[in-house]
This record gives structure tokens, sequence and C-alpha cells, in this order.
């Protein structure tokens, strides 16, 4: 994996049998990053041997979705949680989790954040469903103790934490995916624990909210997707919200925020099957969206593939990825050439549904991968190499077992490149 040109087929491991979460980070305390992911009988943990060798699974458990792997009770190593309940594994010593994970009696966890709610150094966890939510605080010792129940904050989407009015604590921000769209924001007291959410309109069907600092006055602001397009809701300095400006944008499928243009505050790209809109930043909360760009995709991230210092816009969509180039002032003209044989997998593939940016050869340039779902059930990986100039350069193409589900890169055999890592069946 991660050669000078390529990816070594050998890298398809039969692991991480069941779709769904997956993770990475040094488990057993050698220095090398390990695997936590789904498999048949729950979350397993497979060790990293070295040199692209896996030693047998480690079943922790038989429910629950890996979530992320973090340090939660401060002994130096890393745990593991999955949502469910949700379930924090315990490292010790650099021994592989034990299974005292702890499973809540609440309504069945869609999602969690993790972060210090209470000022007191440890991670906290935040469990959102439809049901309600839950917070989980930590103690030093990485067990959990008070578990505290708020049935009025219930969504299917991830839950956010920011600290929306500048007190210090981490405050949770919750989409309502409703016809009047609602954003809500629940308090922290301090101790972790959340008042009665405070709701605030949005344009409908809110989902994947951002909490971002959009003009600069240090306190986040918020980004939704809505149907049709994006609401933008300015903090007033004092953890409100009082008002929104949606963008109508049509069908979209993706939204991501960054600094195209140089002027340090964040701009909001958002793209689908009508084109790609970069709303500006003025400086003041408000944007000017410019004209569509096409073609659009399903996918969406920025990388500076030309080493100017500006994002250009990389999607995934039309069978293939598709670069929007930076003018250098954030505006965006020529399509960046993507060279080399098509993606071709027995059925055409079709388009991505992932695109992430990493130096894959180890030249100091950002390349990309791409995963393809395949109209056969079959799913595929995909190289692009950057060539410093903003041409991209397709690589091999790698097929995978069907109903892979996240996808990452970690250096999995010590060589500096970075590898890639998928569930599969």
């Amino acid at each position: 994996l991660g050669a000078a040109s390529g990816f070594a087929q050998g890298g398809l491991f039969q692991m991480c049998s069941s779709a769904g979460g997956l993770a990475a980070g040094d488990l057993t305390g050698d220095g090398r990053p390990d695997i936590a992911c789904n498999g048949e009988g729950g979350v397993s943990v497979y060790p990293n041997l070295g040199g692209l060798r896996f030693g047998d699974p480690v079943v922790l458990a038989g429910f629950g979705v890996v979530t992320a792997v973090a340090d939660f009770d401060h002994d130096g190593d890393s745990d593991v949680i999955a949502d469910g309940g949700p379930v924090v594994f315990f490292n010790e010593a650099g021994s592989l989790p034990k299974a005292q994970g702890r499973r809540s009696a609440g309504p069945q966890d869609q999602a969690v954040a993790v972060g210090d709610l209470d000022g007191d150094g440890v991670l906290d966890i935040v469990a959102a469903a439809t049901g309600g939510a839950q917070t989980y605080l930590g103690r030093a010792d990485g067990t959990f103790g008070s578990v505290f129940q708020m049935t009025d904050v219930a969504s299917i989407y991830p839950p956010v934490l920011g600290d929306s009015d500048g007190d210090g604590r981490l405050d949770l921000i919750v989409s309502y995916p409703e016809p009047a769209g609602r954003i809500g924001i629940a308090r922290n007291d301090g101790t972790g624990r959340f008042g009665e959410p405070i709701t605030y309109a949005t344009g409908p069907y809110p989902a994947f909210a951002e909490a971002v600092d959009l003009n600069r006055d240090g306190k986040p602001d918020i980004v939704a997707r809505i149907a049709g397009g994006v609401s933008v809701l300015i903090n007033d300095g004092q953890g409100r919200f009082p008002s929104h400006i949606d963008h109508d944008l049509g069908d979209m499928r993706a939204m991501v925020t960054g600094d195209l243009d140089g002027d340090g505050m964040p701009d909001i790209v958002v793209t689908g099957p009508d084109g790609v809109f970069v709303l500006r930043n003025r400086g003041d909360g408000t944007f000017s969206p410019d004209a569509a760009l096409q073609p659009g995709g399903l996918v969406v991230t920025l990388v500076d593939l030309n080493g100017d210092g500006r994002a250009e816009i990389a999607l995934g969509g039309l069978g293939d990825v598709v670069v929007h180039l930076n003018n250098g002032d954030g505006t965006f003209g020529d399509l960046a050439a993507v060279v080399g044989r098509r993606p071709e997998l027995r059925d055409d593939p079709l388009d991505p549904v992932g695109v992430l940016a990493g130096d894959l050869n180890h030249d100091g340039r950002a390349d990309l991968v791409a995963f393809y779902r395949t109209s056969n059930g079959m799913n595929a990986v995909r190289t692009y190499f950057s060539d410093g100039t903003g041409t991209l350069w397709r690589g091999d193409i790698y097929a995978l077992a069907p109903s892979p589900g996240e996808m990452l890169f970690g250096d999995l055999n010590d060589d500096g490149r970075p590898d890639i890592v998928l569930p599969g069946r």
C-alpha cells in the first residue's frame, strides 16, 4: 500500500465484514495504527502486526457502530467508542480494549459527539436519537458518572458542539428536520447539563449543520443544509440566532466551508446535480452567490492541487472526479485536466460517493482518492495523482467487496505514506 506509483492489491483484507463504522488508532501501544470496525460478531479490533499484516480480531461486543478512537481515561492509550449505547471500550496499558462499555437504558442512539462538557479536562459524550439525547460525563479513570436525559433534544442527524454564547462552555446544537425547519441550541450550565433547547427558524428540513465563525467576531455562526439550499444563521454575540438567510440552490447533495479567496473568512461551497454554487463571504456574515459552476457533483472536498495557497473544488460526479481550478481570488474558471484511462470495473462505475485528499505518493503534493459504487453492486476505489500544476493523473482502480461504509487514510506499514482503509464484506 501507499507505493510511489500506486497501491498494492495485497492491501485487501477480509475484515470489517459489516457495513458501518470504521476508525483507526494505535490501540496496542506499538506506534502502529490498528483498525476498529464492525465485524460479524460486533465491534472488533484488528491489531496491526506491521508489514501490512493484521492479527486475529478481538471482538468487543455484539452491538454498536464504531464512531471514533480517543483517549477517554487520560492514560495515554486510545480507547474505542461505539454508538448504540453509547459504548466505550477502555484500553489498558496498550492491551486491546476490554469490553467495559456501558449501554444506556435510553433510546437507541443514532449519533454521538465528544467534548469536555463540564470543564474538568476529561472527554464526555453526547448521544442523540429520535427519542431524545443523553450526556455521559467522563471521569478521570475512564468511567462515566452522571447520565442526563434530554427528551426535548431529538434528531436523526449528528449533534454539534460549540460555544454559542462565549462563556467557555460547549453548547449543544441540533437540527429538527421538519417542514418549518428549526435549529435548537441547548445551553450548557457548566456541569454538563443542557437546558431546554431554544429553537430558531431555518429553511425547511435542516439536515447537517456546521458551527463556524462567519464574521470573525469570535462567536460560532451556523450553516445548515436545508431542502433546496442552505440556511445561514448569524450569532448576535449572545448566543442567539434571531434570523436566517436562505439561499435557494436547487437539488443540493453536499456542502463544505472554507476560505477560497484568502481573506481569512470561510466561504460556502454547495454541490448537486444543478451545479456547484460558491457563496462568497462578504465579511459581515452575508454571502454573495456566484453563478453556478458546471458540472456539479454528489460529494465535494476543498484541496490545493497547484500549490498557490488557494483551494480548488474537487467533486465526485459524472462517473469521474472533476476539479474546478481556483483563479487565486476565489473565482473559478478552468477545469483541471484529468488524464488517463477512465474508470471501468465490469460495469461502468456510478458517481463517486466519497472523495478524500492526501499526499499518496510522498511527493509533497495533495492527491485524491474517490470511492465508487458500481451498477452491478460492486465497489471500487480509484487514486488520482497530482503533478502540482492542477492536472490529475488517474491511477489504478481497486475492486472491493460490496457494502463498505466510511473511508479513511492511515500509514499502516510505517513507510511514511498514507494507505486506504475501508470496511467491506
